[in-house]
């Protein structure tokens, strides 16, 4: 049996994706984990040709399978970028006609990280209702994989529940990171390290404003309009770097961990997806062996708690007194810690790990089922966007035409858990189901 792995190439001169910063990184590292292993590039070039003709299309995935053989794996990574819908589904058909099973490595799932309280007055509605389309997008194309790589429990029982996925799952844990140096061992300062884009966190204003004591090192761009933290004397813009350069880059004590539409909570579909999907910077703060600071309802925030690598906080007004409050002797254990932990997440061991567990449950338990039913008070996903859209634009759910993926997911009456039912009586009310 041949493990394979489908690796992005276009006539680009850098890797794919690279200019998005972490999505090439992290596409990138997951290649060199996969050859660590032993399995074998499979390249698909990226491009996008909708009405390409059925003979051209087989006679170039004929090319690029030709060395499959029955039993193999193909792990994919999701989502696959910019190549047409046709080229997709032929791949999945060409995979299966050769006897060979297919696994989907998770990254991001669009559907949830979307949420309703991104959608405010002045976006109007056409925003809100794109989770339908992109429930659809998720749901056909997760369920056409045999298994699934992912990086937490809590997206593994909401592909189960939402989606539902009955294939195998397993569970990776932090994202692997490349890198070939190790910075030298920190010291503790005030200093916290922020490193991501602006616009995805519009509290960081509030935050630098509100924790004067603390310096803040931001790494990312700062040319977004309304952005205050350049003006502050308690931040160090630091500039925008390559991914692979960034790492040794990071000045500071505490790498933070924070997404959010509004200061001190965590709120809006980005931060909140955090519940479910950790962030890719979360991993370059450990591999880098900087102790993080993360929320204490985050994907990763039991890893950081139960690795004693970090602290984990309910909201951002706690900050100030949890990093002047931190002995010398507190953090030198975080920083052995860390040593221990960055060299797993370096490694990619995580994503080795997970994807011979995935693999030995498709080929020794294929009728692998699984749910578990134990998120509740999410605000992600289709139970929650229902049950949100009834308080906030009850109206225009009484004149919405829901598609039939969606009503006949509530027609069957599948789960008992109380999102899913009052969701269901939402629709039942407004007469949505038959």
């Amino acid at each position: 049996m041949t493990i394979w792995y489908t690796k992005i190439v276009s006539s680009q001169r850098n890797t794919p994706y690279r200019k998005y910063g972490a999505i090439g990184k992290s596409r990138q590292d997951a290649y060199q984990y996969f050859d660590e292993i032993n399995a074998r590039a499979m390249p698909l070039f990226e491009y996008d040709w909708d009405d390409e003709p059925t003979d051209s299309l087989n006679a170039r995935f004929d090319g690029i399978m030709s060395a499959v053989k029955k039993g193999d794996t193909i792990v994919q990574l999701y989502p696959h970028l910019h190549n047409s819908p046709v080229y997709n589904e032929k791949f999945f058909n060409k995979a299966n006609f050769f006897g060979a099973k297919v696994v989907g490595y998770v990254h991001d799932i669009e559907f949830f990280r979307h949420n309703i309280d991104n959608f405010g007055e002045d976006s109007g509605n056409d925003s809100m209702w794109r989770m339908p389309h992109e429930y659809d997008l998720a749901k056909n194309y997760i369920n056409k994989y045999d298994g699934l790589i992912v990086p937490t429990a809590n997206i593994k029982e909401l592909i189960q529940h939402d989606l539902e996925f009955n294939g195998p799952i397993a569970v990776a844990g932090p994202y692997g990171y490349v890198t070939p140096m190790i910075p030298d061992r920190r010291e503790l300062t005030n200093e916290i390290v922020f490193a991501g884009s602006f616009d995805k966190n519009p509290s960081l204003n509030e935050i630098v404003k509100k924790t004067t004591s603390l310096q803040f090192n931001v790494y990312g761009k700062a040319d977004y309009e309304n952005n205050q933290v350049q003006n502050r004397e308690n931040v160090k813009l630091m500039g925008s770097f390559d991914p692979d350069a960034l790492l040794m880059s990071l000045k500071g004590s505490f790498g933070l961990v924070w997404d959010s539409i509004e200061y001190p909570i965590v709120k809006g579909g980005v931060g909140t997806y955090q519940r479910v999907n950790g962030p890719f910077k979360f991993s370059m703060y450990v591999a880098a062996e900087l102790p993080p600071i993360v929320w204490s309802k985050m994907g990763f925030a039991d890893y950081v708690v139960k690795n004693d690598i970090g602290w984990v906080l309910d909201d951002l007004t706690q900050l100030e007194e949890l990093v002047n409050n931190i002995s010398e002797e507190e953090y030198a254990q975080k920083l052995d810690n860390l040593q221990q932990v960055g060299n797993i997440i370096r490694s990619g061991e995580g994503l080795k790990r997970a994807t011979f567990e995935v693999i030995t449950q498709l080929h020794e338990n294929p009728t692998f089922q699984e749910t578990s039913m134990s998120l509740e008070e999410i605000n992600l996903g289709l139970d929650r966007w229902i049950i949100e859209l009834d308080k906030q634009h009850s109206s225009d759910i009484a004149n919405y035409d829901f598609p039939e993926l969606i009503t006949s997911y509530y027609e069957r009456n599948l789960y008992d858990n109380s999102n899913y039912q009052q969701a269901r009586e939402i629709l039942i009310k407004y007469n949505k189901l038959s």
